[in-house]
């Protein structure tokens, strides 16, 4: 399973630019946001986090990674849709 955590550090400029093109309301859109900033030539930079499980989490693994498959999908048909 792959464990996506994101921390969005973005320029208000850069934030004009992408947040009003996001479509994915839900929580594959942090994905979103680093293909647009990508599509649109910006610097996309990893930094080091510390993670901390928790075993009370309400994560689903089959409903979840069904519905994060179909978000990815979809970002995938709207950045090809946007050209």
């Amino acid at each position: 399973m792959i464990h996506n955590v994101a921390l969005n550090c973005i320029k208000r400029i850069l934030q004009k630019k992408i947040f009003f093109r996001i479509k994915e309301k839900k929580f594959a859109h942090d994905i979103e946001v680093v293909l647009l900033a990508k599509k649109l030539n910006n610097e996309i930079i990893e930094l080091p986090i510390k993670w901390v499980h928790k075993n009370d989490s309400k994560i689903n693994l089959i409903k979840d990674s069904i519905n994060m498959f179909f978000a990815l999908i979809k970002i995938k048909k709207n950045l090809v849709d946007n050209r």
